[in-house]
């Protein structure tokens, strides 16, 4: 196992191209952002129990702030030093991109979180194809961190779909092309196999990018298809599973 090539990438579009609004370089959501994530969508990618590489993506102009606090950071919690910080993705790609191997990209949010079992379904649902291919998640929960309450949601698209290259398919500009590219599109511009098995929770906090001023004259779809709340005893099993409590 030591020595076996890790072929499975987490890919978190951290502050860059952010829909709409460009990227985001303000010090305060910065520090809060990073702070949900480590607590949160980081337990549940640890929780995997699988080999993974967790790519964040962040804007240059960002570079000096978050590496002066990312030691201090990674004193506190060791599980950050297994993610990579990354400000120029070519440069990332290009080191990986004459792999052997077929490669998945799993495309995730800095503020949600991801059921055990999800990358296996990644994995399984995606091996046999001959060509890219997506697998997109389509339902989930979404937690509130200042009450604690736990609802489902049903939606036809969210930010969470894997794409699998199989050997000699990865690139940087295929990369750009299935991952890169504005979310809310993926559905329209390819047929990705759907998964509807509740396998994403997202985090309703203070800094959700659809509370983000910016947007106040903004036309956006609906944030969500957000059903009735659970009972506190489902609450506590559900989160269990994403790696909480």
């Amino acid at each position: 196992m030591g020595g076996e090539m890790i072929n499975f990438y987490v890919l978190i579009m951290f502050n860059t191209k952010m829909p709409h609004l460009g990227n985001n370089t303000d010090p305060e959501w910065i520090d809060y952002r990073l702070d949900i994530f480590q607590h949160y969508t980081l337990k549940s990618l640890i929780n995997q129990k699988k080999r993974l590489k967790i790519w964040m993506l962040c804007c240059e102009e960002s570079k000096e702030y978050i590496e002066s606090r990312m030691e201090s950071i990674r004193a506190k919690n060791k599980d950050m030093r297994k993610v990579e910080f990354i400000y120029d993705c070519k440069v990332a790609c290009d080191k990986i991109e004459n792999s052997n191997k077929p490669l998945w990209f799993l495309k995730i949010d800095s503020d949600d979180m991801y059921r055990r079992g999800t990358i296996r379904i990644c994995k399984k649902s995606l091996r046999r194809a001959k060509e890219i291919s997506l697998l997109m998640f389509r339902n989930g929960f979404i937690y509130d961190l200042k009450t604690g309450d736990l609802s489902l949601f049903e939606r036809w698209s969210i930010c969470t779909y894997a794409t699998y290259y199989p050997r000699g398919h990865f690139s940087y500009e295929n990369l750009a092309k299935y991952c890169l590219c504005d979310q809310t599109k993926v559905y329209e511009r390819f047929i990705p196999k759907i998964n509807t098995d509740n396998m994403v929770c997202c985090l309703d906090h203070d800094m959700n990018l659809h509370r983000d001023p910016r947007r106040e004259s903004m036309e956006t779809e609906k944030r969500t298809g957000q059903k009735g709340l659970l009972l506190k005893e489902e609450t506590s099993t559900i989160l269990r599973r994403f790696g909480l409590r």
